[in-house]
């Protein structure tokens, strides 16, 4: 009989671990939960970040196509002086 009483009480006592483990579980997922959020917004970030990225290299290439621009207006005007700048006195 008293092994009968033994044997609940240490079934409860494993019940109450269970339990307890379960609640930890749940806790831990919710912190997993935390996580993948956290990560989708860092994501977000990432997304957001690489668009300005690609908007900055396209100010570049208008940049350089102005630059180039102006390197040939610069070569036209200095061909089509009759005297270029570096001969006079």
């Amino acid at each position: 009989m008293k092994l009968g009483v033994d044997l609940l009480r240490l079934d409860v006592d494993l019940l109450r671990l269970n339990v307890d483990l379960l609640r930890l579980d749940v806790d831990l997922l919710k912190l997993d939960v935390d996580l993948l959020r956290l990560n989708v917004d860092l994501l977000r970030l990432d997304v957001d970040l690489l668009r300005l990225d690609v908007d900055l290299l396209r100010l570049d290439v208008d940049l350089l196509k102005l630059d180039v621009d102006l390197l040939r207006l610069n070569f036209k005007i200095y061909t089509s002086n009759p005297m270029p700048l570096r001969y006079t006195t």
